[in-house]
């Protein structure tokens, strides 16, 4: 991130800049960049698009099948028509940064997602007064470790299946075919999680993994782990995965981001259909939330999870 602000700043600092003009900021390949005019930071890919499109929104604007003669300081640039993404370099730097590495990704994982639909993915991360908070973060930290140890130590992947309600309008961390899986992550020293009844309780098979963590500082960070995802394949080029990471990033304190480790004490897994809980709830009665002790509760056990997961694939 510093390299490409410092490459903005030599372009700026330049003789030869202008405001009214296009320059190069850096290629990502021959048929896609990164471009500066004024204070918008313009992203370029050779279109596909047969008819041009126009959506323009407070931080982020599209742009398809847009004709581009001449670069300023790149005579190399390859005239013809092009999808472009405006951003607002006025906005805060964690969301360029962001926008600069899924673009990237965009290009070189050679993604099969439209540019169109790109666009609108990338509007999720600018969504206002998202909230920053520990519990965010120690939940985020869950949800990943869990993603890496299974695929460490059993080779599954299950990015797929994360944050995306499959056949459901209910929300659940992991969501498959045949269930779904909850995980409640806490650095306290007990099992007591705060829980919707009707999420946890239903016709459905939902599996819910308590893990036991602590803030350790020869553990592990959400930046570690997000550097894991993103140097390891299949991770590395999937890029829906990389905007869902990036939507729950900034739901992070930049600096507990990078700062703050934790270890993971235990993992825990329990089978809905066999935790006890409330009975005869009168059908007038919605919306029941409560806090509930898991340390009493039968264990599933994490290897029978393991087995459950490994039927779909």
């Amino acid at each position: 991130m510093m390299d490409f602000q410092l490459k903005i700043n030599k372009i700026k600092n330049s003789s030869e800049y202008s405001s009214n003009q296009l320059f190069m900021i850096e290629s990502i390949n021959e048929d896609a960049g990164f471009l500066l005019g004024g204070d918008i930071i313009y992203f370029i890919n050779k279109s596909g698009a047969s008819d041009s499109e126009s959506i323009v929104t407070n931080q982020l604007s599209l742009r398809t099948n847009i004709n581009l003669n001449t670069v300023e300081n790149c005579p190399t640039f390859a005239p013809g028509c092009y999808d472009i993404l405006a951003y607002n370099n006025d906005n805060d730097e964690i969301y360029l940064e962001s926008f600069i590495d899924l673009c990237r990704m965009y290009v070189l994982s050679s993604s099969k997602v439209s540019f169109r639909n790109f666009f609108y993915s990338l509007l999720k991360l600018f969504e206002p007064s998202k909230e920053t908070s520990y519990k965010n973060m120690v939940g985020l930290f869950g949800e990943l470790s869990f993603i890496k140890r299974m695929y460490s130590v059993y080779n599954l992947t299950l990015m797929d299946y994360w944050h995306n309600s499959y056949g459901s309008n209910d929300k659940y961390d992991f969501s498959l075919k045949e269930f779904n899986i909850e995980v409640k992550t806490s650095v306290k020293d007990n099992m007591i999680f705060n829980i919707k009844h009707k999420q946890i309780f239903n016709e459905k098979q939902n599996f819910i993994i308590v893990i036991n963590a602590e803030q350790d500082n020869s553990g592990q960070s959400l930046f570690e782990l997000f550097t894991f995802f993103k140097i390891t394949k299949p991770f590395s080029e999937n890029i829906n995965f990389a905007i869902k990471l990036e939507s729950e990033k900034i739901k992070v304190s930049p600096q507990d981001f990078k700062l703050k480790k934790f270890s993971i004490i235990k993992y825990s897994v329990f089978d809905n259909k066999k935790l006890r809980t409330i009975t005869n709830i009168p059908e007038w009665i919605n919306n029941i939330e409560y806090s509930y002790d898991f340390v009493s509760q039968n264990e599933f056990g994490f290897e029978n999870l393991v087995k459950e997961i490994r039927k779909i694939y």
